[in-house]
């Protein structure tokens, strides 16, 4: 087996990558200088940059748009941006594709039909309910019937025995 000079080469700079290389005493003195250095980044670092990331994106929203900046308008980029309403963000996105604007009687519609929407499946559950407690009731109705039949038949019975035992008596 030969030995290749460039094979020793990538992997010495394979191990210094990953700080294992006993090889280079300069990588051990800077390490403490660096580690000294070293903090943890605040949640306000960590988060600030996404969120201006995500307002970026909403203005440019509004402005590809050319739409009011107003707390319904920002709800609807908001929801377009961040993927909370896929169905929105796809009907604006065919629309513009077919070279239509998106306007506020545009959005105004589109949002009503969305309502009325979840409004026919509140209907639709209401009525399934509303036909659930008249079956009930009808089931009700018909026992209390049925009991108020016999409890009739009993008391005629009773009566026709009284008027038995005075006859005799």
């Amino acid at each position: 087996m030969t030995h290749d000079p460039s094979a020793r080469g990538s992997r010495s700079r394979l191990l210094k990558w990953l700080g294992i290389s006993g090889e280079d005493d300069q990588a051990e003195d800077s390490a403490p200088s660096e580690i000294a250095n070293f903090r943890d980044p605040s949640a306000r670092e960590i988060w600030l940059p996404a969120k201006r990331r995500l307002l970026g994106k909403v203005a440019d929203f509004l402005i590809d748009h050319d739409l009011e900046v107003m707390p319904w308008t920002l709800e609807i980029a908001y929801d377009c941006v961040t993927g909370a309403n896929p169905r929105l963000a796809q009907l604006i996105l065919e629309r513009t594709e077919e070279g239509k604007a998106i306007t506020l009687p545009w959005l105004e519609q589109v949002m009503r039909e969305e309502k009325g929407d979840g409004t026919a499946e509140q209907l639709v559950a209401l009525m399934s309910r509303l036909e659930e407690s008249l079956n009930d009731f009808a089931k009700t109705t018909s026992s209390a019937r049925t009991a108020t039949s016999e409890y009739g038949a009993a008391l005629q019975q009773h009566v026709d025995d009284l008027e038995q035992v005075s006859r005799a008596g």
